[in-house]
């Protein structure tokens, strides 16, 4: 029962990123890997990479959006450069990524520690838990963030 609702939790999480994705909020992530991941498991809207980026820029191509999701690794390196942005854009807009990163990093931390090795954990979760597709958020009922 344990992987079942783990996988669940997952499952919604990963539709929740699909929707935001679709309505064109854009995602952080720190490399390819990580949009690889993502791009895997049906995230098919704008996907932004830090890697080789001045954090300002990034920070003022963000400022734009009226939503963003930033969903960087969860070890130090990845939690210091989302406060980093969070420091650049005034705190302002920020409340989507707190809420989701919060309970991203709470269920995250029982599978794996970033985000390039989501997509294989989320699949052997799915394997194991008997369900034969990839979830992309369609039709889903999204939950509320607290």
């Amino acid at each position: 029962m344990i992987i079942s609702s783990l996988f669940d939790e997952l499952d919604q999480l990963v539709s929740m990123l699909s929707i935001f994705s679709e309505s064109g909020i854009p995602i952080v992530v720190e490399g390819y890997k990580d949009e690889r991941s993502l791009r895997k498991l049906g995230v098919s809207g704008p996907i932004l990479r830090l890697s080789g980026k001045n954090l300002l820029k990034v920070a003022e191509e963000l400022a734009q959006f009226e939503n963003f999701l930033i969903l960087t690794d969860f070890d130090r390196k990845g939690q210091e450069l989302t406060l980093r942005l969070f420091r650049y854009l005034g705190h302002n807009k920020v409340d989507l990524t707190r809420s989701f990163r919060r309970r991203f990093r709470n269920l995250i931390s029982k599978i794996t520690c970033d985000i390039e090795g989501l997509a294989s954990s989320y699949l052997t979760l799915q394997t194991k838990h008997g369900k034969t597709s990839v979830s992309t958020g369609k039709g889903k009922t999204p939950f509320i963030l607290h």
